[in-house]
C-alpha cells in the first residue's frame, strides 16, 4: 500500500486534523471510488497513530475494507485541490497526483 498524508499537529486525530484545517474535506459513512474531483482518504487508527492513507484507486480501495481488518477507520472525501496543496506543502508524495483518475 501506498501513498500517505501528513498532518501537522501529530499522529493521532489526524481525520480531525484534516477537517480542521481544510474545511472542504467531507467525513462519509463508508467508502467510496476516488473520482476525478474528490479523492477518497481512508484514516486508519492503529493504536499509537493514525494512518490517513489516499485510495487512489479500487486495489487501494479495497486494500482497507477487508473483514479481517478490525481496526477503527474514518473515510473522508478530499477535493483534489487540497491533494495538490498537500503535495507542494511536503504532506504527500507527489507521485499521487499521476494515480489519480483523470
Amino acid at each position: 500500500m501506498g501513498y500517505y498524508i501528513e498532518t501537522i499537529g501529530g499522529s493521532s486525530r489526524k481525520a480531525a486534523q484534516l477537517q480542521q484545517e481544510f474545511t472542504q474535506i467531507k467525513r462519509l459513512s463508508g467508502p467510496i471510488p476516488t473520482t476525478s474531483t474528490d479523492v477518497t482518504v481512508c484514516v486508519v487508527e492503529n493504536g499509537l497513530f493514525d494512518a490517513a492513507a489516499i485510495a487512489y484507486d479500487a486495489r487501494e480501495l479495497s486494500a482497507f475494507c477487508q473483514p479481517t481488518d478490525h481496526r477503527p477507520k474514518t473515510w473522508l472525501s478530499v477535493p483534489v485541490d487540497v491533494i495538490e496543496k498537500l503535495v507542494l506543502d511536503g504532506r504527500a508524495p507527489a507521485p499521487v497526483l499521476q494515480r489519480l483518475p483523470k
